[in-house]
């Protein structure tokens, strides 16, 4: 970007489609000079036309906030996972480890309680109807809300191929036409979502313990049974945030 040039002019390019571009005009070389020139001159060539880019989209304040709360949430729960791991790993210290296992589920907890406090905003008043949908947290729904709020997805679909979640058929020496997760987008909205399933089973009242039962009828394994109620799940909240509907847990598998 220019010195001088105003933040709307910064448009998104699409990994995908802007790597195949300059795939088809670069030469074998590759710098920054090169990648940078190329990128501009796929940025000229998608102007007036149907495939013309998007803004580039610009958090609020609240919105980045609440992704450093997240990150850094994020980072304590690996930090206590793999300290209680070791702790299990080597019993003789588990006494030694023990004061730094308890200082960081408190800061988890301050943590948590500094994100819930943050659903209350107006901006963020979304999250709590996401609450309402069997097992989804306060930290989930934050999570889904700030993903959702900070990028444009059209259709359901789209943040299901943010998530991962989208199953491709994965073709090699060793496979030949099995299905599997595409997990190309962020791991860590994933492993949420997969959280989220495993949650819902066991919440009174869910409508998503049908479908589990469903997939395993269907002779999916308990993973990837999870997995489609995750995927439910993700298209249940999309739903929720984009046309700021109401949870009704009679309409959740209703056909549109």
């Amino acid at each position: 970007m220019g010195r001088g040039r105003p933040l709307g002019r910064v448009r998104l390019a699409q990994p995908k489609k802007a790597q195949l571009f300059l795939k088809s005009v670069q030469s074998r070389a590759k710098t920054d000079k090169l990648d940078a020139a190329g990128l501009a001159l796929y940025g000229l060539s998608c102007e007036g036309s149907a495939c013309a880019l998007a803004p580039y989209p610009l958090k609020s304040d609240m919105q980045e906030h609440l992704d450093q709360l997240l990150s850094a949430r994020r980072g304590l729960s690996q930090s206590l996972c793999e300290l209680q791991a070791r702790q299990r790993e080597l019993p003789r210290a588990a006494s030694t480890l023990e004061p730094a296992v308890v200082a960081l589920q408190i800061q988890l907890k301050e943590a948590d309680r500094h994100i819930a406090s943050l659903t209350r905003e107006p901006e963020l008043i979304v999250s709590k109807e996401l609450q309402k949908v069997p097992g989804i947290g306060p930290v989930i729904a934050a999570t889904l809300v700030s993903r959702l709020t900070a990028r444009s997805f059209s259709h359901a679909d789209q943040f299901v191929a943010y998530c991962g979640l989208d199953v491709r058929v994965r073709q090699s020496g060793k496979r030949s036409g099995q299905l599997g997760l595409s997990k190309q987008g962020e791991a860590e909205l994933r492993r949420l979502l997969y959280l989220a399933a495993q949650a819902s089973l066991r919440a009174k009242g869910s409508p998503f313990k049908a479908q589990y039962e469903r997939e395993r009828t269907k002779g999916l394994s308990s993973t990837a049974a999870l997995c489609a109620v995750a995927r439910k799940l993700a298209r249940l909240s999309w739903s929720i945030v984009h046309h700021h509907s109401a949870y009704d847990p009679a309409r959740v598998y209703q056909q549109s």
